[in-house]
């Protein structure tokens, strides 16, 4: 399962992107975004990946493309933990 949500503030549009990154649910994040993205209204576009338990390659592929259009913030810490597919990511302990 996934859970985006989004937070609209005055200089961001903000996706919140828990649960699993899996198929058929990346292609829903990369269709999130392209909504979002068409109606940002000049607002920074962010997509912050919090607590995501799986990521499978389609997971991957979707980050990399959104990547290149958006902030993504937690990139740095999914893209150094060199996670294997389909396997649980420790959570946060924040």
């Amino acid at each position: 399962m996934l859970k985006i949500s989004l937070v609209d503030s005055t200089k961001q549009r903000q996706l919140i992107v828990e649960g699993e990154l899996i198929a058929p649910w990346a292609a829903e994040l990369r269709n999130a975004c392209q909504q979002a993205s068409a109606d940002h209204r000049g607002r920074e576009l962010v997509i912050e990946m919090k607590h995501i338990m799986k990521i499978s390659p389609e997971g991957e592929n979707v980050i990399l493309e959104l990547n290149a259009e958006c902030l993504i913030q937690s990139w740095e810490a999914i893209n150094q933990s060199g996670f294997p597919h389909q396997t649980a990511i420790p959570q946060n302990s924040e």
